[in-house]
């Protein structure tokens, strides 16, 4: 009787432990979830911002090219092939005179998370500054 005693309040408190570490183990699996989708985001922007760069950077000017629309269109394209879904702030510019001219890629975009029981940055960003290769005026 007395084994069968002790038997049962092992069980009762096994539940208590359970429902004690229940929601600890929820906020680690929660933060695991939101955090792990938020740095897929951001190596999704950090990729499309690349590549824009890298498109604006090889677009001969000489020619008539455009560098600001080929990394806008670059950026759009590398977005939409990581599936990346949401508003998305884009900011590409020719900075400075040949032949130090460069093109500047800027991304942001908001992120609210998945769950919303841990906290997590408000957004996602990434910027770069790539040197022009083909510089109007410079080796002719």
């Amino acid at each position: 009787m007395a084994n069968e005693m002790t038997r049962r309040s092992r069980r009762g408190s096994r539940a208590v432990e359970f429902a004690l570490i229940l929601p600890v183990l929820l906020a680690f699996l929660f933060g695991i979830m939101d955090y792990g989708w938020f740095f897929n985001q951001q190596i999704a922007i950090s990729g499309a911002v690349r590549d824009g760069a890298r498109a604006g950077s090889t677009t001969p000017q000489d020619e008539g090219g455009d560098p600001v629309l080929a990394a806008e269109q670059a950026v759009a394209r590398a977005l939409a092939a990581a599936g990346f879904r949401g508003e998305v702030q884009l900011d590409a510019a020719l900075e400075g005179d040949a032949p130090d001219q460069a093109i500047r890629v800027a991304v942001s975009a908001p992120y609210d998370g998945l769950t919303g029981f841990v906290p997590v940055p408000g957004y996602v960003a990434a910027q770069l500054t790539m040197r022009m290769e083909d510089q109007p005026g410079v080796g002719e």
